[in-house]
C-alpha cells in the first residue's frame, strides 16, 4: 500500500531574453543578445560568423555559449563576431564585415565586463581571417576598450578555442 504524503508542489517561471540585430536585408547578422538575469555583468563573446539559430531554435554553439557563460556567473551575453555576412562557404572569408558590425561589437564591449575572443586556430590558417582580427583588435584598443580583452583557452593556456571545441566545451578558462 503506498503511504500518502502531503507535497507543496513550488512552481518556478523564468525567460530568457533574445535580441538579435541584423541588417534589414537579412544579409547581416550583427549579434545576438541573451539575457537570462539583468542584474549581473554581462560579456561579449567573439566568434567567426553568425549561426541561423533563432528565438525558439538553438544550435550548439549558442548552447555551449549559454552554459558556460552562465557557469562563469554572469548574466548573459552579446554573441558578436568577426564576419557579419551570412556566408554561404563558410571556407571562404572573402565576405566582408561592414562598420555597422564594428560599431556594433564595439557598444557589445563597452555594455560587457569583457570580451571573450573565442574564434579558434581560423586566424593562423586564414590570412584575411587574420586581417580583420588585427583590424577589429585595433579598434577596440582605440576606444580604449583593450583592458576588457581575453581569450577562451583550454588548461594549457597556449591557442584560442572555438566553444565547440572538445577541450572547452565543459569548461572554460579564461586567459
Amino acid at each position: 500500500m503506498r503511504k500518502e504524503s502531503v507535497v507543496m508542489v513550488k512552481e518556478s517561471t523564468t525567460a530568457i531574453d533574445v535580441t538579435f540585430l541584423e541588417a534589414d536585408d537579412g544579409e547581416h547578422r550583427y549579434a545576438t543578445k541573451r539575457v537570462w538575469d539583468s542584474n549581473s555583468p554581462l560579456v561579449t563573446v567573439l566568434t567567426l560568423y553568425p549561426t541561423n539559430f533563432n528565438y525558439v531554435e538553438n544550435d550548439l554553439t549558442n548552447f555551449l555559449i549559454t552554459s558556460n557563460v552562465y557557469k562563469l556567473g554572469y548574466g548573459g551575453y552579446y554573441s558578436v563576431n568577426l564576419f557579419s555576412e551570412k556566408l554561404i562557404d563558410k571556407k571562404e572569408y572573402k565576405y566582408m564585415s561592414d562598420d555597422v558590425n564594428d560599431e556594433i561589437i564595439v557598444n557589445s564591449v563597452k555594455d560587457s565586463e569583457l570580451i571573450i575572443l573565442a574564434y579558434g586556430s581560423t586566424p593562423k590558417k586564414s590570412k584575411r581571417v587574420r586581417e580583420r582580427l588585427d583590424e577589429l583588435l585595433d579598434l577596440l584598443k582605440q576606444k580604449k576598450l583593450g583592458k576588457k580583452i581575453r581569450t577562451l583557452t583550454d588548461e594549457e593556456k597556449i591557442n584560442c578555442r572555438h566553444p565547440l571545441s572538445v577541450n572547452v566545451r565543459a569548461n572554460w578558462t579564461i586567459m
